[in-house]
């Protein structure tokens, strides 16, 4: 395909250049110029042509790719049309210099690294590397700048240097330099200059010191996927740096050509057999041309943006039925990709690794004999080479990961293909087996590595086999900014979570997480929950009782009891009540505390719910889960825990107030502040942000001002809390939520106190999209001051600035409820709806010009879906209880919205 695609470029090059000198030949102006003024001339035309050339094959090759040809063939496409013009242009810069190759020190033109293996996609670099037998002169200067400055005019971007051969065996002491010379290919220029690279330079590259440049890579590959944070699934990942992406399939190549002396690509292929490798590969390389050609520009990260217009243009369309969409569809297909690269390259790594390195990595190879016929060999487990070992007892598939687990031994690529090659053992017969579902139970129950061998079974495709609930969340994504990982990924970080949580208490109060454990004693069952928590996703409908439906089978094939089996569903129906209700309810209402254990009643149930939010929230990413949401789950655990033991709330508040009172009188809180904060405010803080809240209106109390505006900034999560101090006045919610949107910041949450003496103390959680400004003291000087001068009344809001709004993914929605069972004393406003900018002013002005005061409210954005709750009253304190007014303010919200 290379050498058509080449003639066919070559020829057209050559008779458009042969055509444009032939009519400047008989140019009258041309003929009567001096000889210099012909040069230019002449210069200017082949220029041009080679530009008209470049520009029209460049957009031939974009047409080809749109009407659907290979990506295989754009790449190949492009990397020719690249050749073809380097090689014409080197001719002329030759012709100008008056040079030939034979008796000169005429250097050779090699494409190096991506150029180099042949592999350009439409904006990829373009490497040359430019070299000479001997030390460079001005001849090799002049035509390497020459070459150079020709091929910036016609618009070609290259990157080159200019090295004699000697320096390039100085050069290989690098590991990066080394990589990229590995991958030469002549181009034009000296042959005898390219023998005597590849007979000195690529000799030593595939021929000395392999060994240390396989583990060198090695190395390289790990520190760079710990940069990207070692996940296939990130939101937006980058399709070459990320995890099974293109850099994988490079480092595989890399290290097998150096493995076996440089084979050429087509006997490696054949030898590692490489055929999935490139499947995949066609695919990454058919997204990253689409990248280049919408960005215009190199471009590896697939943005939201770009994931809705590559599905759409790959022709994915939405399923309604199931309610997927079109984008979810593709990203599917993608991750599945990607974990086929990651599979794929750590097999042909792992057979391309000398014995000595595996050693270094997986232990000495001490050989003994383990249960049912496995081979232990240093830290790895290792099948028998016998084609029936599976047949012959297919339980042995389950046995191999439960040993591996008890003896923290490593699995290794080949036997995880022999294992993929015999799935098909695992048999609906087989699932119903006790014997089996005791083995996998087991597992469960074990007190160490549960989420390694679990993560392990799902990379071999034995866990998406043995519970095909579960198989369904393979790769599942959920297309918002929210969920970091597909749900598969997202379900085992928070079996890593949990068992955290076992071994050593210590995501936050060690305490706290201790009582609960203590009534979460069975491991299997906590577990098979965190399991099968969202498998009723992409199904359609509410995925919590979809998903403790689906479940119930499944526990009865394992073998828990009814009992137990109905735990487990409970968890799942319920996974995000106690979340749901810690963010959007008032915990220190006895009646929330009261609806909330009319669901969960009993201890059991509590503590393993506890637990699963806990971990499951963690691991939605690595931001979301924040102290604030641990403070309120944690009260809201505490406040549970006494009412089942007592069935009271009021005993529980006064006596957890009294003591909490006492220990803040110790740490140094001023008596006459403490008076101030009533029950409902203790209960919701820790003892840190309560020290800084006295001190803060210790401040107002000595200013003699109306209010004080403070911050505080959390630079590793880009967010600030920004604390209002003041006394109360009329529509002052809407003023603060204005104040703080006009300065484009984002409230993500917000908690609203008002003392009994109407002092308020307020604590929005803002988050600032550029990073740089988390430092910037004169920044944060000036958002506070205007925030304060806002409310103080001396200076307008300026609600003519435009508020950046960030364009959303899915359908809009909106919801508007209003309760009066949820509280005693107040009507709760709860909405739902996405984020837009200005929506808390605009809902605040609303409730104000509605007649009703807001007594406290709670603001969760989980990036661009707002569940905003509003504790009210009318004017004279009241609840609302007329049915046409609550009409009324559903009818006006939902407006707004």
């Amino acid at each position: 395909m290379m050498y058509r695609i080449h003639a066919d470029l070559r020829n057209r090059l050559d008779f458009l250049l042969e055509n444009r000198l032939r009519k400047l030949n008989q140019d009258p102006n041309y003929c009567g110029a001096s000889l210099p003024n012909q040069e230019l001339m002449r210069r200017s035309a082949v220029v041009e042509i080679f530009r008209k050339f470049y520009h029209f094959s460049f957009h031939q090759m974009r047409t080809l790719h749109d009407s659907g040809v290979s990506a295989d063939y754009t790449v190949t496409f492009h990397t020719v049309l690249v050749d073809v013009c380097v090689q014409k242009m080197w001719e002329v810069v030759e012709r100008e210099c008056e040079r030939r190759a034979d008796g000169c020190n005429v250097p050779a033109i090699i494409a190096v690294g991506g150029y180099g293996r042949g592999e350009l996609n439409p904006f990829s670099d373009i490497d040359l590397l430019i070299v000479s037998t001997h030390a460079i002169d001005s001849t090799v200067d002049t035509l390497a700048n020459n070459l150079l400055y020709m091929s910036w005019d016609v618009g070609l971007k290259i990157s080159h240097s200019v090295r004699s051969i000697d320096e390039c065996l100085q050069w290989m002491s690098d590991i990066t330099v080394k990589t990229a010379l590995l991958e030469a290919r002549f181009i034009c220029g000296s042959s005898a200059a390219w023998e005597q690279f590849d007979g000195q330079v690529l000799y030593r590259i595939f021929h000395r010191q392999t060994d240390s440049f396989i583990y060198q890579k090695i190395n390289e590959q790990k520190q760079r996927l710990e940069k990207q944070s070692s996940s296939l699934y990130l939101l937006e990942p980058n399709v070459k740096e990320g995890v099974g992406g293109l850099r994988d399939i490079h480092t595989c190549v890399w290290i097998a050509r150096v493995r076996y002396g440089g084979m050429s690509m087509a006997h490696l292929e054949e030898k590692l057999e490489f055929g999935d490798l490139k499947k995949a590969r066609e695919f990454l390389w058919r997204v990253r041309n689409e990248l280049h050609f919408i960005a215009n520009r190199s471009q590896d990260i697939l943005t939201f943006e770009n994931q809705q217009q590559i599905s759409r243009k790959f022709g994915y369309r939405d399923e309604r039925s199931r309610k997927r969409l079109a984008v979810e569809l593709f990203m599917h297909d993608y991750y599945k990709c990607t974990r086929r690269i990651q599979a794929a390259t750590e097999q042909i790594i792992y057979r391309c690794t000398p014995q000595k390195f595996r050693r270094k990595i997986f232990g000495e190879l001490l050989v003994r004999a383990l249960p049912d016929g496995f081979i232990q060999k240093g830290n790895e487990i290792a099948i028998p080479a016998r084609d029936d070992f599976f047949r012959e007892d297919p339980l042995r598939i389950l046995k191999l990961f439960s040993l591996a687990q008890r003896k923290s031994l490593h699995i290794p690529p080949d036997a995880k293909q022999t294992i993929q090659k015999n799935l098909g053992f695992l048999t609906p017969k087989l699932r119903s087996s006790l014997s089996a579902n005791g083995i996998f139970r087991s597992i469960l129950k074990y007190t160490a590595n549960v989420s390694r061998t679990l993560r392990q079974m799902h990379q071999c495709g034995v866990l998406g086999k043995w519970l095909p609930e579960f198989g369904t969340l393979d790769c599942l994504v959920q297309f918002d900014r929210y969920h970091v990982y597909t749900t598969d990924k997202h379900t085992l970080k928070a079996v890593e979570f949990m068992e955290l949580l076992y071994q050593q208490g210590c995501l936050g109060n060690k305490e706290i997480f201790c009582r609960a454990i203590a009534h979460a004693r069975k491991r299997d069952l906590l577990y098979m929950a965190i399991l099968l928590h969202d498998v009723g996703k992409g199904k359609g409908g509410d995925h919590s009782n979809k998903g403790a439906i689906l479940a119930g089978p499944v526990c009865q094939r394992m073998g828990f009891s009814e009992a137990e089996t109905e735990l487990i569903q409970f968890l799942i129906r319920h996974h995000v009540l106690m979340a749901n209700i810690s963010q959007r309810r008032d915990i220190a209402d006895p009646r929330t505390v009261e609806i909330f254990c009319g669901e969960v009643d009993s201890m059991e149930k509590l503590a393993n719910l506890y637990l699963l939010t806990c971990c499951d929230i963690r691991a939605v990413g690595p931001k979301v889960w924040t102290d604030w949401k641990g403070q309120l789950l944690e009260s809201l655990f505490e406040a549970a825990e006494h009412y089942l033991r007592t069935g009271q709330t009021e005993k529980y508040n006064v006596q957890a107030v009294r003591r909490m009172r006492q220990h803040l009188l110790e740490k140094g809180v001023d008596p006459f502040t403490l008076q101030l904060f009533d029950d409902e405010y203790l209960l919701l803080f820790n003892d840190e942000d309560i020290l800084l809240h006295s001190r803060l209106i210790a401040r107002l109390r000595d200013s003699a001002q109306p209010l004080l505006v403070s911050h505080r900034v959390s630079p590793e999560t880009q967010t600030a809390d920004i604390f209002i101090t003041g006394y109360d006045l009329p529509g002052i919610f809407s003023n603060i939520a204005g104040a703080i949107l006009v300065n484009e910041l984002e409230i993500i949450s917000c908690r609203v106190q008002t003392f009994q003496n109407g002092m308020i103390f307020d604590v929005f959680t803002v988050y600032y999209r550029d990073s740089m400004l988390g430092a910037s003291v004169s920044y944060w000087k000036e958002v506070i001051g205007y925030i304060q001068n806002v409310l103080l009344g001396k200076r307008q809001l300026e609600l003519s600035r435009s508020w950046t709004r960030r364009k959303t993914l899915k359908k809009d929605f909106s919801r508007v409820f209003v309760h009066n069972d949820q509280s005693e004393k107040y009507t709760v406003v709860e909405v739902f709806t996405r984020d837009k900018p200005g929506l808390l002013y605009d809902l605040t002005r609303l409730l104000y010009t509605l007649g009703l005061t807001i007594h406290s409210a709670s603001i969760t954005t989980n990036v661009e879906q707002v569940v905003d709750v509003f504790y009210v009253s009318d004017l004279k304190g009241n609840k609302v209880l007329s049915e046409e007014r609550i009409e009324g303010i559903k009818e006006q919200v939902g407006g707004l919205l």
